[in-house]
């Protein structure tokens, strides 16, 4: 019968300290200075130990309130930058694919050619709206006796293509023109 009651008494005394050791246990995970070991072994001890530990684990919580402060405010701003980027995404993700679209337009004859050389160039698949054409002159090659004039001209842009024409005047002589374009759009 007295055994009973001794182990009821640790029992009792156990389940009287979980609190204090649930507490350590924290305190410890987030203790720097290894304090807690020297009072860890105090835990069971007379009530003035517990009053020191008391005053320790206040003392740590007084501490870690400043180190739980900074966490949190790192979390706001974590939350916020992720935010931010998660509405990045979404733009990204609404917007309609831009694509493009080149090639090229060669004329060139020798003896001198027939001009103007006008063509129909058709996109190889047609865009939603009337795309931007960027075009220019890369190769030129005429007559060095007499005046150069040409001129690239484009009409009829559409979301199917374009018509690009070519032409010069007067006493020019052209044997070829060379012109590369680009068309971009949704």
């Amino acid at each position: 019968m007295q055994k009973k009651t001794q182990r009821q008494y640790h029992m009792m005394h156990i389940f009287e300290n979980i609190p204090w050791l649930t507490v350590l246990a924290i305190v410890a995970k987030c203790s720097t200075n290894g304090q807690e070991n020297e009072l860890s072994a105090n835990v069971t001890g007379s009530s003035s130990n517990k009053s020191n530990l008391m005053v320790y684990i206040l003392d740590q919580l007084y501490v870690m309130k400043s180190k739980v402060q900074q966490l949190e405010k790192e979390g706001k701003e974590t939350k916020t930058a992720l935010t931010s980027c998660v509405r990045r995404i979404q733009v990204i993700e609404n917007r309609k694919e831009i694509k493009c679209e080149a090639g090229t337009v060669k004329h060139f004859e020798y003896p001198a050619g027939k001009w103007p050389d006008s063509r129909r160039i058709d996109f190889r698949s047609p865009f939603s709206e009337t795309p931007t054409l960027t075009y220019g002159l890369y190769f030129l090659d005429s007559y060095y006796g007499k005046n150069l004039r040409i001129d690239t001209v484009v009409t009829s842009l559409s979301r199917t293509g374009f018509q690009l024409t070519l032409r010069s005047w007067a006493n020019t002589v052209l044997y070829g023109a060379y012109v590369s374009w680009m068309a971009c759009g949704k």
